[in-house]
């Protein structure tokens, strides 16, 4: 796969949504509107400054100087502001309503001019931090994010007005309280390049967010596919359970007597065996008495012939062919064939007698197993019974399951909105 097709498969992953594409397009949003914000706030701020409110405290009480001028720099200062419109000068009476009003966001910086700024001002010999012609100014990071402007200008501002008032050297003088005022400022200012760090990084934490609830989405439905087949699995053993517990309690009740049967079975098939034993030992009885009286009457034949022999009423010949035509009519008279039909059905018999004993045999083992086979189908109509709970059970969970992980995969669908938040300024004096 090239990287074009590969690229172009994430894209179309990434967008097969509405909130991945109004993630996409925020992404791309937020970056844009910063960046226009910033460039906004940014774009010619020497020339916009006029638009800025500043509140301006005059509490100067003026002085004399030594060759007695009266010198109210204080005044002179704030009318020269006022008069250049580098920012947009409100008079404000006190310095508690000037700072209340930077706090709220009223002004976006205070310049209060203390009461002994002139006295420090024609004093020029002792510039010691105690009597140096300071100005107060109070801003608010919230507000102001040009601080190192704002001290530009206002500086020019009054060191021009100064200097047209007291001198250059005073002037220069004045702007060593600026300095300071100028590196808190400046402190504010890296304050506010870790603010526009901090942004940044939460724009990269919003990509990573996106890229892991991307994954999210997918795992989800790869889950929530996973748990539909396996609960069409489970729904499934239910039934089959179901079903092999429905056919092991019906034969549960219809093997609830095989072992009274078999036994019964077992006694009867007893009981036909000892019956053919009889009727055998009697029919081989019948067929012995038959043979012991055809010889009997053989024998009486031969001892009448010896009889007559010897009275000479018959020959020797006469007598032997009277005894041969004997044996003839005795092989095939239906005496004869009766004691042969006897002596068949007297095998048969005894091969019945031979079976109804190997029944009987038979019987009585399947007599003596019948209970174990009783107690094993028990035993497997119990297990049956509780695989049918068990696996209802696990339909239950496995519903549970499937709900779950659509709740998931429809939990990606929100987000959650990153705030972020500063706190107001400290004052700089």
């Amino acid at each position: 796969m090239t990287v074009l097709r590969l690229a172009r498969s994430e894209l179309k992953r990434m967008t097969g949504g509405l909130l991945p594409k109004l993630t996409i397009l925020a992404l791309i949003m937020v970056p844009l509107l910063y960046g226009a914000v910033y460039l906004y706030a940014n774009w010619n701020p020497y020339g916009n400054l006029n638009q800025i409110e500043a509140a301006l405290v005059v509490e100067d009480t003026g002085a004399t100087s030594s060759d007695g001028t009266e010198l109210q720099a204080g005044k002179k200062v704030a009318d020269g502001l006022v008069e250049g419109n580098v920012f947009n000068w409100q008079a404000v009476p006190s310095a508690a309503e000037a700072d209340a009003g930077v706090s709220s966001g009223k002004y976006a910086f205070a310049l209060k001019i203390p009461a002994e700024f002139s006295t420090n001002l024609v004093s020029p010999g002792s510039f010691d931090s105690a009597s140096q012609a300071m100005l107060n100014v109070t801003t608010n990071d919230a507000n102001n994010y040009l601080l190192s402007t704002i001290v530009d200008k206002l500086t020019t501002a009054v060191h021009t007005t100064v200097a047209k008032e007291v001198g250059e050297e005073t002037a220069n003088q004045l702007l060593t309280g600026f300095g300071t005022i100028h590196a808190q400022m400046l402190k504010a200012a890296d304050g506010a390049g870790q603010l526009a760090d901090g942004v940044a990084t939460l724009r990269d934490g919003t990509v990573t967010l996106h890229t892991g609830t991307s994954e999210l989405s997918a795992g989800a439905g790869e889950l929530y596919n996973g748990q539909l087949k396996l609960r069409d699995g489970a729904n499934q053993l239910t039934d089959g359970a179901g079903q092999l517990s429905g056919g092991l309690s019906v034969l549960k009740d219809s093997t609830a007597t095989l072992p009274t049967d078999t036994r019964t079975l077992a006694n009867g098939a007893a009981q036909v065996a000892a019956g053919n034993a009889q009727l055998n030992s009697k029919v081989q009885d019948v067929v012995t008495q038959l043979d012991a009286a055809d010889q009997g009457l053989r024998t009486r034949v031969i001892e009448s012939n010896a009889r007559l022999v010897a009275s000479e009423v018959i020959t020797q010949a006469q007598a032997d062919k009277i005894l041969a035509d004997f044996d003839t009519v005795a092989t095939s008279s239906p005496v004869a064939a009766a004691k042969t039909r006897i002596q068949t059905d007297a095998t048969q018999i005894q091969q019945l007698a031979d079976g109804s004993e190997a029944v009987s045999v038979g019987a009585a083992q399947l007599a003596t197993a019948t209970p174990a086979l009783k107690d094993a189908i028990v035993q497997a109509s119990g297990g049956a019974d509780q695989l049918h709970t068990g696996a209802a059970t696990l339909a239950t969970g496995e519903q549970s399951a499937l709900d779950g992980a659509g709740r998931l995969a429809e939990g990606r669908k929100r987000s959650t909105p990153v705030r972020g938040s500063w706190k107001p300024g400290r004052h700089c004096r």
